[in-house]
């Protein structure tokens, strides 16, 4: 018989495992529904500066560790996209961080560069070697040098390039002088369409 702390132990095992099966099966989804134009968009008004707040705080209930730095234009306007798809992508990156950079802070800016808004993603982890650099994006991609002590599909930030892509914007990664990793998302703002009058 094992003892009440053991059992715990196992219990918490079991339960992790389990989550990362789980992700696994939502990543292998989610890629294959991007790759046959399947996922489906619900694209509405969004202001980024109060999702990437809500996402920031979400993850610090679920990984109090993580020490977020927010310098968010709240006078930006807001873009054209799905919000939980957006959501979706933020996530994916603090998770990478939780990751593979644990105990490592996470700088997240916004602000708006002409028709454009860019939301600049670092942590201050190790990084990654810049001969992958250019592969990250790729489906299956794992570093090398992380994927033996890290869980992972591969899928995760060929996911958010596909669904960044599919609301008209871009991501990109670099190593920003020092340590860490950094990536740019840049989305188009919002474009109101002239409403006809009646008489037209």
């Amino acid at each position: 018989q094992w003892d009440v702390n053991t059992q715990k132990e196992f219990l918490r095992i079991i339960e992790r495992e389990s989550n990362h099966l789980q992700a696994l099966i939502d990543n292998l989804l989610d890629s294959s529904r991007l790759q046959s134009g399947q996922m489906s968009f619900d694209n509405q008004i969004v202001r980024l500066d109060a999702l990437i707040r809500d996402e920031a705080a979400r993850a610090q209930i679920n990984h109090p560790s993580l020490v977020f730095h927010l310098d968010l234009d709240s006078a930006i306007r807001p873009v054209w996209g799905d919000p939980n798809r957006i959501a979706q992508v933020i996530d994916n990156l603090i998770t990478n961080s939780e990751k593979y950079a644990p105990g490592a802070e996470i700088f997240i800016s916004l602000h708006q560069q002409g028709q454009e808004v860019i939301i600049d993603f670092r942590d201050t982890g190790p990084g990654i070697a810049e001969q992958y650099l250019d592969s990250i994006f790729k489906r299956f991609f794992r570093d090398p040098d992380q994927s033996i002590k890290v869980h992972g599909s591969g899928l995760g930030l060929s996911i958010c390039k596909e669904i960044i892509e599919h609301q008209s914007g871009h991501i990109e990664a670099s190593l920003p002088a020092g340590w860490g990793l950094t990536f740019t998302i840049t989305l188009p703002i919002y474009q109101p369409r002239n409403t006809p009058s009646p008489t037209e």
